[in-house]
């Protein structure tokens, strides 16, 4: 059986060739592969093997020796965020794995806030083909980098933090969950839930978006999470992810859902929201290697479906001057 040559740029991103046989596919299923990041516009239809394949493939068709388009590759982009930070080993790759792979990991690591010189300086570390080869791709990381900025309070990394890192903090949070529903006066209905379930723009910590963000990525396909997103634009003015007892997400539903579910005694929800922002620094802290005296931003459930949301703390850190605590 062939061994597909692939080159991993972390422990979870790799890059290669387009797989030209079944071998080829078993070959990369047998190192890890999950997912796949296919660029061929040549090919109409070897992202529906990949798929047959077992493979969860994110199709951004890029004819050779182009570059794709800004929102498209934005797009491809958070989906390659997600993906990796639910732990999934993921295959980016063009014909060749040149030009357009190399493209699209660059700006990969320009979203993690490297900079042009320090992504090239990565790339050829690893040894590997992946590098924008024309004009047009390195112009639209120019601009992509100019919009993404750079990460200069401490050094950027590559690689994301291993999933199992936050399990303490996400332990942490289920006991505070606990607690609410414990404390819930379960002799008075549930009054308020249809106005929790109806609200617009419900804002969250970033506790409860990472913790409802690595539920949802495992109790949903991406083809459904992408079906809820959707669905939020219609008519329909109910909750797009707790939907009653009967949806896979009610059990994870944040802590503000919960406490308008009930009566609860006096001072108790502003105990739980200090509980929030202080849980809340702390996984920062984990998270982003940084510490702060601010509590993180909230931010809206449909950033947290969509993945979204971890990027725009990206974009926080970027514009943060070093050794400052500002």
């Amino acid at each position: 059986m062939l061994t597909y040559p692939l080159t991993w740029i972390t422990s979870h991103l790799a890059v290669g060739h387009a797989p030209m046989s079944y071998d080829e596919l078993d070959s990369l299923r047998k190192q890890g592969i999950d997912a796949i990041v296919n660029l061929c516009g040549e090919f109409c239809d070897l992202h529906e093997i990949e798929e047959t394949a077992g493979f969860e493939v994110f199709f951004l068709p890029i004819e050779d020796e182009n570059a794709p388009q800004m929102a498209e590759m934005e797009e491809a982009l958070a989906w390659l965020d997600e993906a990796v930070y639910l732990g999934k080993k993921v295959l980016v790759h063009c014909r060749h794995g040149i030009g357009r792979t190399g493209t699209f990991v660059t700006a990969y690591l320009l979203r993690r806030g490297f900079s042009m010189r320090k992504a090239a300086k990565l790339l050829k570390k690893m040894e590997t083909r992946a590098n924008p080869t024309n004009f047009s791709q390195w112009w639209l990381l120019r601009k992509f980098g100019k919009k993404e900025g750079q990460l200069t309070i401490h050094e950027p990394e590559p690689q994301n933090r291993k999933h199992d890192e936050l399990t303490p903090f996400f332990r942490r949070y289920e006991l505070l969950l606990g607690h609410i529903d414990a404390n819930a006066d379960t002799s008075i209905e549930h009054h308020d839930e249809a106005k929790c379930c109806q609200r617009d723009n419900v804002e969250i910590s970033l506790i409860e978006a990472l913790y409802l963000h690595t539920k949802a990525g495992v109790a949903l396909s991406a083809k459904k999470r992408k079906e809820l997103l959707e669905s939020d634009n219609s008519d329909d003015s109910s909750c797009i992810l707790f939907m009653g007892a009967e949806s896979p997400l009610h059990p994870y539903r944040p802590a503000s859902c919960r406490l308008l579910e009930s009566a609860f005694p006096d001072g108790f929800a502003d105990r739980i929201e200090k509980d929030l922002a202080h849980l809340s620094q702390e996984v920062f802290a984990a998270v982003f290697s940084i510490g702060t005296d601010a509590v993180p931003p909230p931010v809206q459930i449909d950033e947290v479906l969509s993945g979204r949301f971890i990027q725009r703390y990206f974009q926080i850190l970027a514009t943060r001057k070093p050794n400052t605590g500002s």
